[in-house]
Protein backbone atom coordinates (compact mmCIF):
# COMPACT_ATOMS: atom_id res chain seq x y z
CA UNK A 1 0.00 0.00 0.00
CA UNK A 2 2.38 2.55 1.14
CA UNK A 3 4.07 1.88 -2.97
CA UNK A 4 0.64 2.35 -4.32
CA UNK A 5 -0.13 5.53 -2.14
CA UNK A 6 3.60 7.21 -2.92
CA UNK A 7 3.02 6.34 -7.05
CA UNK A 8 -0.64 7.42 -6.99
CA UNK A 9 0.18 10.78 -5.05
CA UNK A 10 3.29 11.59 -7.06
CA UNK A 11 1.17 11.24 -10.56
CA UNK A 12 -1.66 13.67 -8.64
CA UNK A 13 0.78 16.22 -7.88
CA UNK A 14 2.57 16.39 -11.38
CA UNK A 15 -1.38 17.23 -13.12
CA UNK A 16 -1.79 20.01 -10.17
CA UNK A 17 0.06 23.37 -9.27
CA UNK A 18 1.59 21.24 -6.32
CA UNK A 19 4.04 19.75 -9.08
CA UNK A 20 5.13 22.91 -10.50
CA UNK A 21 6.67 24.07 -6.98
CA UNK A 22 7.34 21.20 -5.46
CA UNK A 23 10.11 18.93 -7.19
CA UNK A 24 9.38 15.82 -4.74
CA UNK A 25 5.91 15.37 -3.61
CA UNK A 26 5.99 12.09 -2.38
CA UNK A 27 8.88 10.63 -0.44
CA UNK A 28 9.10 6.74 0.89
CA UNK A 29 10.31 6.80 4.10
CA UNK A 30 12.36 3.10 4.32
CA UNK A 31 13.34 0.69 6.93
CA UNK A 32 17.17 0.96 6.62
CA UNK A 33 20.07 1.51 3.95
CA UNK A 34 19.62 -1.92 2.80
CA UNK A 35 16.25 -1.07 1.28
CA UNK A 36 17.25 2.22 0.00
CA UNK A 37 19.96 0.22 -1.52
CA UNK A 38 17.07 -1.98 -3.11
CA UNK A 39 15.45 0.67 -4.22
CA UNK A 40 18.56 2.89 -5.65
CA UNK A 41 18.56 -0.13 -8.87
CA UNK A 42 15.02 0.61 -9.72
CA UNK A 43 14.77 4.02 -9.26
CA UNK A 44 11.26 4.49 -8.48
CA UNK A 45 8.00 2.63 -8.31
CA UNK A 46 7.14 0.47 -10.65
CA UNK A 47 3.39 0.74 -11.15
CA UNK A 48 0.81 -1.46 -12.69
CA UNK A 49 -2.37 -0.60 -13.31
CA UNK A 50 -4.85 -1.70 -16.14
CA UNK A 51 -2.48 -3.58 -17.80
CA UNK A 52 0.47 -0.94 -17.93
CA UNK A 53 3.39 -0.31 -16.40
CA UNK A 54 4.83 3.14 -15.43
CA UNK A 55 7.81 4.27 -13.71
CA UNK A 56 7.01 6.78 -11.07
CA UNK A 57 9.92 8.45 -9.85
CA UNK A 58 8.79 8.74 -5.94
CA UNK A 59 11.63 9.93 -3.84
CA UNK A 60 13.06 8.01 -0.76
CA UNK A 61 14.91 8.15 2.21
CA UNK A 62 15.55 6.53 5.70
CA UNK A 63 14.64 7.83 9.18
CA UNK A 64 18.27 7.85 10.11
CA UNK A 65 18.95 10.61 6.83
CA UNK A 66 15.82 12.98 7.45
CA UNK A 67 13.70 13.99 4.61
CA UNK A 68 12.98 17.24 6.81
CA UNK A 69 10.19 18.21 8.99
CA UNK A 70 7.31 16.11 7.48
CA UNK A 71 3.81 17.89 6.85
CA UNK A 72 1.45 14.82 5.78
CA UNK A 73 1.98 11.33 6.79
CA UNK A 74 0.67 8.23 5.43
CA UNK A 75 1.31 5.54 7.65
CA UNK A 76 0.75 2.32 5.50
CA UNK A 77 1.96 -0.43 7.78
CA UNK A 78 0.23 -3.74 9.17
CA UNK A 79 -1.55 -2.74 12.16
CA UNK A 80 0.76 -4.24 15.04
CA UNK A 81 3.70 -2.25 13.16
CA UNK A 82 2.06 1.00 13.45
CA UNK A 83 2.39 2.45 16.69
CA UNK A 84 6.00 1.99 16.56
CA UNK A 85 6.61 3.02 12.86
CA UNK A 86 4.68 6.08 13.94
CA UNK A 87 6.96 6.68 17.34
CA UNK A 88 10.47 6.36 15.04
CA UNK A 89 8.91 9.15 12.63
CA UNK A 90 7.63 11.72 15.79
CA UNK A 91 10.58 13.80 15.48
CA UNK A 92 10.08 14.46 12.19
CA UNK A 93 6.76 15.32 12.22
CA UNK A 94 5.86 19.62 11.61
CA UNK A 95 3.83 21.02 14.61
CA UNK A 96 0.70 21.32 12.36
CA UNK A 97 1.15 17.45 11.35
CA UNK A 98 -1.49 15.87 9.73
CA UNK A 99 -1.21 11.61 10.31
CA UNK A 100 -3.25 9.73 7.74
CA UNK A 101 -3.75 5.91 9.10
CA UNK A 102 -3.89 3.21 6.45
CA UNK A 103 -4.51 0.15 8.77
CA UNK A 104 -7.05 -2.33 9.03
CA UNK A 105 -9.22 -2.97 12.21
CA UNK A 106 -9.81 -0.21 14.54
CA UNK A 107 -7.19 -1.37 17.89
CA UNK A 108 -4.18 0.73 16.26
CA UNK A 109 -5.84 3.11 15.77
CA UNK A 110 -7.78 3.54 18.71
CA UNK A 111 -4.03 2.68 20.79
CA UNK A 112 -2.69 5.42 18.93
CA UNK A 113 -4.95 8.09 20.05
CA UNK A 114 -4.55 7.44 23.31
CA UNK A 115 -0.87 7.80 23.10
CA UNK A 116 -0.25 10.45 20.73
CA UNK A 117 -3.44 12.50 21.67
CA UNK A 118 -1.78 16.09 19.84
CA UNK A 119 -1.73 14.68 17.05
CA UNK A 120 -4.07 15.76 14.46
CA UNK A 121 -4.92 11.79 13.09
CA UNK A 122 -6.91 10.66 10.49
CA UNK A 123 -8.26 7.42 8.96
CA UNK A 124 -8.19 6.18 5.24
CA UNK A 125 -9.87 3.28 4.79
CA UNK A 126 -9.98 1.35 1.68
CA UNK A 127 -10.81 -1.25 -0.47
CA UNK A 128 -8.24 -0.74 -2.89
CA UNK A 129 -6.11 -3.62 -3.90
CA UNK A 130 -2.57 -4.10 -4.41
CA UNK A 131 0.22 -6.09 -4.36
CA UNK A 132 4.02 -6.44 -4.82
CA UNK A 133 5.72 -8.43 -7.76
CA UNK A 134 8.77 -7.49 -6.08
CA UNK A 135 10.39 -4.83 -4.52
CA UNK A 136 8.69 -1.58 -5.39
CA UNK A 137 7.01 -3.11 -8.34
CA UNK A 138 3.48 -2.79 -6.96
CA UNK A 139 0.12 -3.97 -8.87
CA UNK A 140 -3.12 -1.83 -8.29
CA UNK A 141 -4.99 -5.22 -8.61
CA UNK A 142 -8.36 -3.89 -7.51
CA UNK A 143 -9.88 -0.82 -7.50
CA UNK A 144 -11.85 0.52 -4.98
CA UNK A 145 -13.03 3.31 -3.33
CA UNK A 146 -10.81 5.15 0.29
CA UNK A 147 -13.35 6.84 2.62
CA UNK A 148 -11.11 10.27 4.59
CA UNK A 149 -12.09 11.48 8.00
CA UNK A 150 -11.18 12.83 11.54
CA UNK A 151 -10.28 9.88 13.98
CA UNK A 152 -9.49 12.47 16.97
CA UNK A 153 -11.38 15.68 16.12
CA UNK A 154 -8.82 17.04 14.09
CA UNK A 155 -8.20 20.34 12.67
CA UNK A 156 -10.51 20.17 9.77
CA UNK A 157 -13.80 21.34 10.96
CA UNK A 158 -14.11 23.83 8.23
CA UNK A 159 -15.50 22.54 4.65
CA UNK A 160 -12.68 24.36 2.74
CA UNK A 161 -10.07 23.05 4.92
CA UNK A 162 -11.37 19.21 4.76
CA UNK A 163 -10.89 20.19 1.06
CA UNK A 164 -7.47 21.67 1.23
CA UNK A 165 -6.93 18.15 2.13
CA UNK A 166 -8.62 16.11 0.20
CA UNK A 167 -7.13 18.31 -3.03
CA UNK A 168 -3.20 17.35 -1.95
CA UNK A 169 -4.37 13.57 -2.00
CA UNK A 170 -5.06 11.74 -5.48
CA UNK A 171 -8.92 11.96 -4.54
CA UNK A 172 -10.15 11.67 -8.26
CA UNK A 173 -7.32 8.17 -9.14
CA UNK A 174 -8.38 6.61 -5.57
CA UNK A 175 -11.66 7.41 -5.36
CA UNK A 176 -11.43 9.32 -1.67
CA UNK A 177 -14.43 10.71 -0.36
CA UNK A 178 -14.90 12.72 3.02
CA UNK A 179 -16.29 10.58 5.56
CA UNK A 180 -17.86 12.43 8.80
CA UNK A 181 -18.24 8.89 10.74
CA UNK A 182 -14.76 7.40 10.03
CA UNK A 183 -14.85 5.74 13.36
CA UNK A 184 -18.54 3.65 12.66
CA UNK A 185 -16.70 2.79 9.18
CA UNK A 186 -13.84 1.30 10.93
CA UNK A 187 -15.57 -0.92 13.57
CA UNK A 188 -17.50 -2.09 10.48
CA UNK A 189 -14.96 -2.94 8.90
CA UNK A 190 -13.17 -4.53 12.15
CA UNK A 191 -16.40 -6.68 12.22
CA UNK A 192 -15.95 -7.59 8.54
CA UNK A 193 -11.82 -8.84 9.18
CA UNK A 194 -12.81 -10.91 12.12
CA UNK A 195 -15.58 -13.03 10.27
CA UNK A 196 -13.31 -13.58 7.04
CA UNK A 197 -9.54 -13.35 7.57
CA UNK A 198 -9.22 -16.64 10.23
CA UNK A 199 -11.62 -18.39 8.24
CA UNK A 200 -10.01 -18.21 4.83
CA UNK A 201 -6.72 -19.55 6.44
CA UNK A 202 -9.10 -22.42 8.79
CA UNK A 203 -10.26 -23.48 5.60
CA UNK A 204 -7.66 -22.75 2.98
CA UNK A 205 -9.49 -21.16 0.38
CA UNK A 206 -10.40 -18.09 -1.70
CA UNK A 207 -12.76 -15.60 -0.10
CA UNK A 208 -15.92 -16.50 -2.11
CA UNK A 209 -15.40 -20.18 -1.13
CA UNK A 210 -16.86 -19.04 2.66
CA UNK A 211 -20.09 -19.19 0.84
CA UNK A 212 -20.04 -22.29 -0.74
CA UNK A 213 -18.22 -24.82 1.07
CA UNK A 214 -21.08 -25.80 3.43
CA UNK A 215 -18.72 -26.16 6.83
CA UNK A 216 -17.19 -22.72 6.20
CA UNK A 217 -20.82 -21.43 5.41
CA UNK A 218 -22.29 -22.91 8.73
CA UNK A 219 -19.53 -21.52 10.68
CA UNK A 220 -19.58 -18.22 8.98
CA UNK A 221 -22.85 -17.73 9.42
CA UNK A 222 -22.59 -18.66 13.42
CA UNK A 223 -19.43 -16.60 13.90
CA UNK A 224 -21.15 -13.15 11.92
CA UNK A 225 -23.83 -13.92 14.86
CA UNK A 226 -21.42 -13.99 17.76
CA UNK A 227 -19.30 -10.92 16.57
CA UNK A 228 -22.91 -8.98 16.20
CA UNK A 229 -23.42 -9.41 20.17
CA UNK A 230 -20.49 -8.53 21.15
CA UNK A 231 -20.13 -5.64 18.96
CA UNK A 232 -23.28 -4.44 20.51
CA UNK A 233 -21.76 -3.53 24.02
CA UNK A 234 -19.38 -1.16 21.85
CA UNK A 235 -21.13 2.59 21.88
CA UNK A 236 -18.98 4.06 19.20
CA UNK A 237 -20.01 0.62 16.80
CA UNK A 238 -22.85 1.77 14.44
CA UNK A 239 -26.20 0.10 15.01
CA UNK A 240 -28.05 -2.33 13.80
CA UNK A 241 -24.49 -3.75 11.93
CA UNK A 242 -26.00 -7.12 10.34
CA UNK A 243 -22.71 -8.27 10.32
CA UNK A 244 -23.71 -11.33 7.80
CA UNK A 245 -25.09 -8.91 4.89
CA UNK A 246 -22.12 -6.92 5.20
CA UNK A 247 -19.78 -9.85 5.10
CA UNK A 248 -21.67 -11.68 2.37
CA UNK A 249 -21.64 -8.51 -0.10
CA UNK A 250 -17.52 -8.35 0.58
CA UNK A 251 -17.67 -12.28 0.09
CA UNK A 252 -19.47 -11.63 -3.22
CA UNK A 253 -17.03 -8.70 -4.48
CA UNK A 254 -14.13 -10.37 -3.59
CA UNK A 255 -14.97 -14.33 -4.28
CA UNK A 256 -11.87 -14.94 -6.01
CA UNK A 257 -9.39 -13.14 -3.84
CA UNK A 258 -7.72 -14.98 -1.46
CA UNK A 259 -7.43 -12.40 1.97
CA UNK A 260 -4.33 -10.75 3.00
CA UNK A 261 -4.35 -12.95 6.15
CA UNK A 262 -4.11 -16.38 4.35
CA UNK A 263 -1.03 -14.69 1.85
CA UNK A 264 0.76 -14.07 4.96
CA UNK A 265 0.48 -17.34 6.44
CA UNK A 266 1.29 -18.97 3.19
CA UNK A 267 4.25 -16.87 3.34
CA UNK A 268 5.14 -17.28 7.01
CA UNK A 269 5.20 -13.51 7.96
CA UNK A 270 3.27 -11.93 11.26
CA UNK A 271 -0.35 -11.29 10.71
CA UNK A 272 -2.76 -8.97 11.86
CA UNK A 273 -5.18 -10.90 13.54
CA UNK A 274 -4.73 -10.57 16.88
CA UNK A 275 -5.39 -7.06 15.95
CA UNK A 276 -9.18 -8.85 14.31
CA UNK A 277 -10.41 -11.89 16.48
CA UNK A 278 -7.31 -11.56 18.98
CA UNK A 279 -9.26 -8.18 20.59
CA UNK A 280 -12.52 -9.24 19.54
CA UNK A 281 -12.17 -11.67 22.47
CA UNK A 282 -10.43 -8.42 24.48
CA UNK A 283 -13.45 -6.92 24.21
CA UNK A 284 -15.47 -9.64 25.10
CA UNK A 285 -13.85 -9.78 28.39
CA UNK A 286 -14.07 -6.51 29.13
CA UNK A 287 -18.40 -6.57 28.70
CA UNK A 288 -17.76 -10.11 30.55
CA UNK A 289 -19.46 -12.16 27.48
CA UNK A 290 -18.84 -15.48 26.51
CA UNK A 291 -17.20 -15.57 22.93
CA UNK A 292 -16.92 -19.49 22.57
CA UNK A 293 -16.93 -19.66 18.80
CA UNK A 294 -14.41 -16.67 17.86
CA UNK A 295 -12.23 -17.97 20.36
CA UNK A 296 -12.26 -21.57 19.01
CA UNK A 297 -11.58 -20.00 15.38
CA UNK A 298 -8.58 -18.26 17.10
CA UNK A 299 -7.25 -21.19 18.48
CA UNK A 300 -7.78 -23.26 15.18
CA UNK A 301 -5.78 -20.33 13.57
CA UNK A 302 -2.96 -19.85 15.63
CA UNK A 303 -2.51 -23.19 15.58
CA UNK A 304 -2.04 -23.39 11.66
CA UNK A 305 -0.02 -20.28 11.88
CA UNK A 306 2.78 -21.83 13.85
CA UNK A 307 2.53 -24.46 11.58
CA UNK A 308 3.60 -22.60 9.05
CA UNK A 309 6.30 -20.65 10.47
CA UNK A 310 7.83 -24.10 11.99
Amino acid sequence: MGCLWAARIWQHAQRSELGKRIAQPATLLLRDEAALARWQRIGGVLLESDGAETLVPVGTSTIAHSPGQIDKLLLCTKAQDALPALLSVAPLLHADAQVLLVQNGIKAQRTIAECLPALALYCLSTSHGAYLRSDYSVVHAGHGQAHLGSLNGGKLAAIDERSSLLDSLPSASMNIQWDSDITGRLWTKFAVNCAINALTVIHDCRNGELLTLPVAAAQLRDLCGEIERIMLTVAQCPQPLNVLARVETVLAATAQNYSSTLQDVHNARPTEIAYFNGYLSELARLANRDCPLNDAVLSSFNAIAQRARD
